[in-house]
């Protein structure tokens, strides 16, 4: 690895180029290690082995990844960096069908790749920055749509993985809307992710139903990354109003569905300091929600019909 770093410090600035082409390929190691088998009859071995060559891929990109310093390198090395991201937490995500019976002798090995992970994604937040400010000029607007769409889905991923690393993601996802809001509404891709959050708050939501029924407790977990989630959705909606106009459908399910999560609540939770707090929290987080629906009055006549049939 040492060697690997020295490189930057001897490259022209004719060869960087060429370099950083070569270093954004590195994720595609990641796939060739998983599908290689040696034959060896041994797998621990070759599990062993294959989990090295992990380590040091999540290395040599990160090191690339820091080393970039023009617009052109930071925007190709980020893409890079998101879509070997994806793959490692989901080969973290995956690890009990991938290990099997020999999952108990590596989690050691992946517990310290999952936190290399977490380093490299500290790193990334760092080099978001250097595209926030000062703002990128329109002409590379077009390299930020491969940007947004790998972030998007490294967000729903990680964020079941892992609870910390996929906020501070999300946050950094609404900071690229925030700042890079004259793209469009288009380019953003804000169509795919709402209708993707939209259905994640769902499938949350009806875990949460099932556990107040089922238990008549305060779902913590599953109530964290419901809010959070929603709160994601309110703040894009009060970027991109547009949406609701344009989906009334599936923003009408949402809705119902809000409204069917905070009845549950309030039939089934305790009277008690917890859930008189959750129900609150749920309330202050739904209303802002609401109130950018009610604004539509088609949107609203479409609610009621929905309700009186």
């Amino acid at each position: 690895m040492e060697k690997y770093v020295e490189i930057f410090d001897e490259l022209e600035e004719s060869e960087r180029a060429l370099f950083f082409q070569f270093a954004s390929r590195i994720s595609e190691l990641f796939d060739d290690v998983s599908r290689y088998d040696n034959n060896t009859k041994n797998r621990t071995f070759e599990m062993e082995t294959k989990l090295q060559c992990y380590d040091f891929i999540m290395r040599a990109m990160k090191e690339s990844l820091v080393s970039a310093k023009t617009i052109p390198e930071v925007l190709l090395m980020l893409q890079a960096s998101l879509v070997l991201l994806y793959k490692g937490y989901n080969h973290c995500k995956e690890c009990e069908s991938i290990y099997g019976d020999l999952l108990q002798h590596f989690k050691g090995p992946l517990a310290s790749l999952f936190n290399k992970m977490r380093e490299f994604q500290e790193a990334l937040g760092c080099k978001f920055l250097k595209i926030f400010d000062p703002k990128l000029h329109p002409d590379w607007f077009h390299l930020l749509k491969p940007i947004i769409c790998e972030l998007n889905k490294l967000c729903v991923l990680v964020f079941s993985l892992d609870y910390a690393v996929g906020i501070h993601l999300y946050k950094t996802l609404i900071k690229l809307f925030e700042t890079y809001e004259d793209m469009g509404y288009i380019d953003l891709q804000i169509d795919s992710i709402l209708h993707g959050l939209f259905s994640e708050i769902k499938d949350i939501g009806d875990e949460f139903k099932l556990e107040i029924k089922n238990t008549d407790e305060v779902p913590v977990h599953e109530s964290r990354m419901f809010l959070f989630k929603l709160n994601v959705v309110k703040k894009i909606l009060k970027m991109f109003p547009t949406f609701i106009k344009e989906n009334p459908q599936s923003t009408i399910h949402l809705v119902l569905h809000l409204y069917e999560l905070l009845i549950s609540c309030y039939h089934k939770l305790p009277e008690e300091d917890v859930g008189r707090c959750l129900k609150n929290i749920l309330v202050e987080n739904i209303s802002p929600i609401l109130s950018l629906f009610y604004s539509e009055k088609k949107f609203l006549t479409s609610v009621l019909l929905l309700n009186s049939k």
